[in-house]
């Protein structure tokens, strides 16, 4: 279809002979996502909007972007932040609730299946099991983690767990990494590794919830030779789905 349309698209008469023909069909290296009020684009971990299309939000100047932070007028907690390319505000999913009534109850996920959707999407995009997940702003206090995801589709049942009811997990095994190493040379193992940043509160939340979600696992099933065993909830068919 794409061929069909560039290569054989009828002549219009008012077109510009000089004005190269993909800039118009968006597909151009000049090109660039447009935002409309009105219109809300969304991926597996954010909502992008117009700036005009968020009353309630302040933006700050963040210590994760350069370009500032996005925060609730009402709690002041940190929910995306500005997306210059595309001159929106970027709101994390795992931030939010929603209602479909403005007096209505409002309703949310965990923020673990949230966590699980961004290492899982990366898995897809990049189509590698191992990622090394990164701050955003690089600290010296604040190491990243090795990832290996090792299954990622699960169903596990434990009596640690809030129900008795089989639960749908990834598998991840992990370990600290050093943010300041980087690898001498390109090698096999560099090539069949992916990075993923993440903001400094996420990365303490992945942290702390892969070390507790040990607990659902036998004592001589936490731990593989150097790396630590845990499991992330994961969405279901049923409801929304990685």
């Amino acid at each position: 279809m794409m061929e069909f349309w560039h290569c054989h698209k009828p002549i219009v008469a008012d077109a510009d002979p000089l004005q190269p023909g993909g800039s118009k069909k968006g597909y151009a290296a000049n090109s660039r996502l447009a935002l409309a009020p009105g219109t809300c684009l969304v991926d597996n971990i954010d909502f992008l909007f117009a700036p005009e299309d968020c009353q309630t939000v302040e933006t700050t100047a963040g210590s994760e972007s350069p370009t500032g932070e996005l925060s609730c007028s009402k709690c002041h907690t940190c929910i995306g932040f500005i997306d210059p390319t595309a001159e929106g505000y970027r709101l994390r999913k795992p931030h939010l609730a929603l209602s479909f009534d403005p007096c209505g109850a409002l309703s949310s996920f965990v923020l673990e299946k949230w966590l699980a959707c961004r290492l899982l999407n990366s898995l897809e995009s990049q189509g590698v099991r191992k990622l090394s997940i990164r701050s955003q702003k690089e600290q010296e206090n604040l190491k990243g983690l090795k990832i290996w995801i090792f299954a990622p589709k699960l169903k596990v049942s434990s009596s640690a767990a809030e129900t008795l009811e089989p639960v749908a997990v990834a598998k991840i095994m992990w370990k600290e990494e050093d943010v300041l190493t980087k690898p001498e040379k390109l090698n096999a193992q560099t090539l069949a590794e992916g990075d993923v940043e993440v903001s400094s509160q996420e990365l303490r939340e992945l942290r702390e919830c892969l070390t507790k979600s040990a607990l659902l696992l036998p004592v001589d099933g936490r731990t593989f030779q150097e790396w630590q065993v845990g499991v992330l909830q994961t969405f279901t068919v049923q409801g929304t789905s990685c």
